[in-house]
């Protein structure tokens, strides 16, 4: 895994009508480039098992480089029937599931009129309102439209609404870039660049407030942003800096020590959710 740093943002400055630009680190300043084979993160806290009739939000930026199948992130069992949730990348689309029965017994809602595959930085922002039901998955994206920045609504298809049972399992671990259970290790492997991951448990933004995320166009800081006391997870991949305005805590990368993160969200204790701090296995590396 490759840190990459100050390289010129491919997005671009926001202008009007979109918020004023705010203080902060760029896209491309700092990300994290999976290698594809043997790299992923995950949380060994036992966090983020959602109910389906939970509510939240998940966002993040990224640079997809390669085809096929991408698991952004999640907690999804690596093992049938795949019972969890989680983001994915499929042929471009963006595709939101929770699953208890893997066809069967699960929502799956795609995206559409939107591509990742496209080598350059895009946002996106999708969130879940707790009902049960597909129609409770709404997906969004932020990307150059014509040169011109554009954060939209591009909830698609409902690929299968047949979602009768618990989504829960005592096993998995929230992992990115790959699906990850503690039973069965890692799977799907990805090689892409991720720069920023923010998840709202009990929080559903709208439009207005995902806009607010994208329109910085970099990572905007957790206590910059107007919900940002609803963020219980922000990480910052490839930033090991310590001594920032903000709370910070150091993730160390546990195979060389050369791709440290940060993650910022309340305090200490609500950034790392109680797993401690410094080096250690919040997130993990494995290679």
């Amino acid at each position: 895994m490759t840190r990459r740093t100050r390289q010129p943002s491919q997005l671009g400055q926001v202008t009007a009508p979109f918020p004023p630009l705010f203080r902060t680190t760029s896209i491309s300043e700092y990300y994290t480039d999976f290698d594809g084979a043997t790299e992923y993160a995950r949380i060994d806290a036992d966090v983020f098992n959602f109910t389906r009739f939970q509510s939240w939000s998940f966002s993040w930026w990224m640079r997809k480089t390669g085809g096929g199948i991408t698991q952004i992130a999640g907690r999804q069992l690596n093992a049938s029937p795949f019972p969890g949730w989680a983001v994915i990348c499929r042929s471009g689309a963006i595709a939101v599931t929770l699953t208890n029965t893997h066809t069967t017994n699960m929502i799956e809602v795609r995206s559409t009129g939107f591509t990742f595959f496209t080598g350059s930085w895009k946002m996106g922002l999708v969130t879940y309102n707790g009902s049960g039901a597909a129609s409770g998955v709404q997906i969004y994206a932020g990307q150059l439209v014509s040169g011109v920045p554009t954060f939209s609504n591009v909830t698609g298809s409902i690929i299968t609404d047949n979602l009768t049972a618990s989504i829960q399992n005592a096993t998995s671990r929230f992992s990115a870039m790959a699906r990850y259970d503690t039973v069965n290790g890692a799977a799907a492997f990805t090689s892409e660049d991720l720069a920023d991951v923010r998840l709202f448990p009990g929080r559903v933004l709208d439009a207005v407030e995902g806009t607010e995320l994208y329109a910085a166009g970099r990572m905007l800081d957790n206590n910059d942003f107007v919900h940002g006391d609803d963020c219980d997870l922000w990480w910052r991949m490839g930033d090991g800096d310590a001594g920032d305005s903000y709370d910070s805590n150091t993730i160390a990368d546990n195979s060389a020590g050369e791709n440290d993160g940060t993650t910022v969200a309340l305090a200490q204790a609500d950034a790392l959710l109680g797993a401690g701090t410094g080096a250690g296995t919040w997130p993990e590396r494995a290679a």
